[in-house]
């Protein structure tokens, strides 16, 4: 699925490397790089959207909070809504459109990302706040 690819005319993969599941992991992507996260939830063009964040984690976070507005408005009698990883990557990947830009310092231009670099990141950014870290 490339549809952040899509998003952006100019990018740049230099400082990236790919790791085995695809993921591209830079550290300069995980702390304090200007994001965009560009959405379409269905085939109606009143349904893009776009947010700006300080960092991919923000981003994350972001995400994460759409995921529980849609859950609250499909269950608007539960008080306690619970759910886990694999219900956010459904949510994820049942988004018609859905990419972020991330600013490389470096080069002063913004780095596609897809679908599967976003999940990534959100494992990521889950765990470590589990974690602690």
């Amino acid at each position: 699925e490339n549809s952040g690819t899509r998003l952006c005319a100019r990018s740049t993969r230099q400082n990236h490397t790919r790791t085995r599941r695809g993921y591209y992991n830079d550290t300069h992507t995980t702390h304090m790089s200007h994001t965009i996260v560009l959405m379409q939830f269905d085939r109606d063009e009143k349904t893009k959207l776009w947010k700006e964040y300080n960092s991919p984690n923000q981003a994350c976070d972001g995400v994460c909070q759409m995921f529980e507005q849609r859950l609250k408005q499909e269950n608007p009698g539960l008080r306690k809504i619970t759910y886990d990883i694999s219900d956010l990557f459904s949510f994820i990947d049942d988004v018609k459109e859905l990419g972020c830009m991330v600013l490389d310092a470096e080069s002063q231009t913004y780095v596609p990302h897809d679908k599967k670099w976003l999940k990534g990141m959100v494992y990521k950014h889950l765990k470590e706040q589990v974690h602690g870290a």
